[in-house]
Order: C-alpha cells, then sequence, then structure tokens
C-alpha cells in the first residue's frame, strides 16, 4: 500500500478589499502563489460597499479580521488595500486610521492614487507612470484597451498581468513589496 505524499498545510493571509479589482488582483496573487508552489493562501476579503474614507475601511477590516478569527482563522499577517487619492481630504481621519490598522496589527496597502494607477505599473514601459487620480483609468486604458473594471477576475488580469510584472511592480509600490516579502512571493 503506497501512502500519500505530505502536502504542508498552507499558511493562511488576510486582505481586506476595498472592491472586486483588489479582490481579483489577490486571487492573481494566490495563481502566481500556486504556479511557484507556495503553500500559502490569500484569504481576499471584501469590504464593499468600498466607498469611504481610509478610517472606515480601517474600522470595516478589523471587524472583518475579528469575525473571521472568532470562526477559528489564523492568519500570518492582515492587509487592507486601499486608494490613497481621498487620504489628503481627511487627514485627521487617515490619521487614525494609520493607528487604528497599527493597533489591530493590518498592514496598510496605500494604492497610490489608485488600484487603476497600480495595475498600470505593472505594464511593461509604465513602471515609472504616476498619473493623477483622474486620469489613470484613462492611461490605463490607453495602453490596455481590454481592460473593464466591470466584471475584472484573476483570469482577466492574468492575460497582461504574470509574475515578472507583479515584480517589476513591487520595485515601486513599496507597500506592496513589503507584503509580497512577507508572505514569500518574492
Amino acid at each position: 500500500m503506497r501512502r500519500r505524499p505530505i502536502v504542508p498545510q498552507r499558511k493562511l493571509y488576510f486582505a481586506a478589499c476595498e472592491g472586486d479589482g483588489e479582490r481579483a488582483y489577490v486571487a492573481l496573487l494566490n495563481r502566481l502563489a500556486g504556479d511557484r508552489r507556495l503553500h500559502i493562501w490569500i484569504h481576499g476579503e471584501p469590504l464593499n460597499p468600498g466607498a469611504g474614507d481610509a478610517l472606515a475601511m480601517v474600522e470595516r477590516a478589523c471587524e472583518r479580521l475579528a469575525f473571521r478569527r472568532r470562526k477559528g482563522a489564523t492568519y500570518g499577517h492582515a492587509v487592507l488595500f486601499l486608494d490613497s487619492d481621498t487620504a489628503e481630504n481627511t487627514p485627521e481621519r487617515t490619521q487614525r486610521a494609520w493607528s487604528t490598522a497599527q493597533e489591530h496589527g493590518i498592514q496598510l496597502i496605500w494604492q497610490r492614487p489608485n488600484l487603476e494607477a497600480v495595475l498600470l505599473r505593472h505594464l511593461g514601459g509604465c513602471e515609472r507612470l504616476q498619473p493623477p487620480a483622474t486620469q489613470s483609468f484613462v492611461e490605463l486604458q490607453r495602453r490596455w484597451p481590454e481592460y473593464d473594471k466591470r466584471g475584472i477576475s484573476a483570469d482577466k488580469l492574468a492575460r497582461r498581468i504574470g509574475y515578472p510584472q507583479v515584480v517589476q511592480a513591487s520595485q515601486v509600490e513599496p507597500d506592496l513589496q513589503a507584503f509580497l516579502l512577507k508572505i514569500g512571493l518574492i
């Protein structure tokens, strides 16, 4: 009788996601981790509705993380993906968001200024582009005409973004880089 090989248990990570685009990106990261035979899983937790200031998002992430932990989940690290374009509108609430996240052990991954700009920096020759929030979607679609934020999925992202592109973006996205190093993806 043959014995089954022992498969190491996956280390679990928590990623609070402002919207569907972030969830698709987390699913893409899981796919890339699997391709690299890493025994990890990033749980993408939706915070929908996502719109809100940084403090509201952090508070919602803290609630969802606490709920998951009460259900028995043990996470090696927790992050929250959020757009930075609204952070300067309410500096006192943004400061409270930082301290609340730190208090609850949640790393903030600031998307400067938003997800579309970060996705743009994954594309070849675009890693240094810094479009303003009002232009990031237009600039991304100019360079990736098939991109459509409605119905976004890991499959659609994977058509243009693979491991080399994630590494490229991490070189100019310090918060993302810190997370990817923490989970062993880069």
